[in-house]
C-alpha cells in the first residue's frame, strides 16, 4: 500500500508492477484506490474515490440551527446511490440512521436537507454523513454548502435535486441563464415524487413566476400563497404525467414514481425594462415552486431538474433586404 507520504509517490503517472516468475503459473493483479479524506468541510470541494461494491461515508458537522444544507456529488466516472444519515455513521444502506436517499443515479446530484427536516429528525446540529454505495469504481467530487437559504435554492441546468416535502409544504428552486435576457428559449422541467409503502398517488404541483427586481436586500422568492397556487399570481406549469411502478402494489415495500415533464416558453421581452416601466429590472430569474398538496402525514421524497434549455437566437431583419426561411 502506498500513499502521498511515501518517498516515490506521484500523481498523473503510470505505476508498473514487475513480476518475476520462478515457475509457470497464472497471476492476477488487482488494485484499489481509496480516499484518505473522511470528512467534508462547508464550501470545500473534495475529490473522492470509491471502489466497486463499497459503501463509504463522509462526515459533516452542521454549524447552525437556522441553516439549510446542500450535499452535492458530481461523478467523473461511475455512478453511485447517495444517502444522508444523521448522528451515527451507517454501515449499510439499510441503516435506520439514513433519512434521505437519491431515488435514481445521476452524474450531478444535490440533496437538500432543510432546517425543518433536521428539526423533524431531532438532529438540528451535530454530525451528518454523506454516504455512497458504488457498483463500479467511482471517481467523483463531493461538496457541502450550508447557509440560511430559507427554502429558496439556486437550480443549475442538468443537476438533479432531491428533497423531502411535508404535507402542504413546498420548496423553491431558482433558475437563471444569461441568454434569457436576450433570446427566446424553451425551458424543460422535470419533477418526480417517490412513495414507498402505502402508495400516495396525489399529484404534486409546480408553480413558477419570474423575478425581475432582485437586490441584495430583496432576494427573489415566492410568498407562501404564490408557492401553493392560492394567490393565482404564479403560473401553474402544465405537466405531462407518466406513472412508473415497480414491484407488486399489494406489498408494503413497493416504490411508486410519479414523473412529470413540462416546458416554459420564455420571451425575452418579459425581462426588458420597457415591459415593466414601474420596475428597475435587475434580474431575469425563474422561480419554481414544487408543492405537495397531499393530506398524508408522511413526507414525500421528490426530485427536480432542468435537463435542457433550447435557446433561439433572435433574428434581426433589415428593411430593403430579402430573407429566406425566416420564422
Amino acid at each position: 500500500m502506498t500513499n502521498e507520504d511515501d518517498k516515490h509517490w506521484c500523481v498523473e503517472c503510470w505505476v508498473h508492477v514487475i513480476v518475476i516468475m520462478a515457475d509457470d503459473m497464472r497471476v492476477y493483479i488487482t488494485a484499489e484506490a481509496t480516499t484518505r479524506t473522511s470528512a467534508v468541510s462547508s464550501g470545500v470541494y473534495e475529490d473522492i474515490l470509491i471502489n466497486a461494491g463499497r459503501f463509504d461515508c463522509f462526515s459533516y458537522s452542521v454549524e447552525s440551527i437556522e441553516n439549510d444544507v446542500l450535499f452535492g456529488f458530481s461523478n467523473f466516472q461511475g455512478n453511485a446511490d447517495l444517502f444522508i444519515a444523521r448522528r451515527n455513521e451507517p454501515s449499510t444502506p439499510a441503516s435506520s440512521a439514513i433519512r434521505l436517499s437519491t431515488p435514481i443515479q445521476y452524474p450531478r446530484q444535490i440533496l437538500i436537507v432543510t432546517k425543518e427536516d433536521r428539526n423533524n429528525w431531532s438532529a438540528e446540529l451535530g454530525q451528518y454523513y454523506l454516504c455512497a454505495q458504488s457498483y463500479a469504481p467511482v471517481s467523483a467530487q463531493a461538496f457541502i454548502k450550508e447557509d440560511e437559504y430559507n427554502g429558496v435554492f439556486d437550480a443549475h441546468k442538468d443537476h438533479l435535486y432531491t428533497f423531502l416535502l411535508q404535507r402542504g409544504d413546498s420548496i423553491q428552486l431558482m433558475y437563471e441563464q444569461d441568454e434569457l435576457a436576450l433570446m427566446r428559449a424553451e425551458i424543460h422541467v422535470e419533477a418526480s415524487v417517490w412513495t414507498t409503502g402505502t402508495t400516495d398517488l396525489s399529484q404534486i404541483k409546480v408553480f413558477y413566476t419570474i423575478c425581475l427586481d432582485e437586490t441584495p436586500s430583496r432576494p427573489c422568492y415566492m410568498e407562501a400563497l404564490d408557492a401553493n397556487g392560492s394567490s393565482g399570481l404564479a403560473e401553474q406549469l402544465e405537466l405531462a404525467e407518466s406513472v412508473e411502478e415497480s414491484g407488486d402494489l399489494t406489498l408494503t415495500d413497493v416504490t411508486t414514481s410519479l414523473r412529470y415533464k413540462g416546458k416554459v416558453q420564455h420571451d425575452p421581452a418579459v425581462c426588458s425594462g420597457a415591459a415593466h416601466a414601474h420596475l428597475e429590472v435587475t434580474s431575469c430569474k425563474y422561480i419554481f415552486s414544487i408543492y405537495n398538496p397531499s393530506a398524508s402525514q408522511s413526507p414525500r421524497r421528490a426530485t427536480f431538474i432542468v435537463p435542457d434549455i433550447i435557446v433561439e437566437e433572435l433574428q434581426h431583419v433589415e428593411p430593403g433586404r430579402a430573407y429566406r426561411n425566416v420564422v
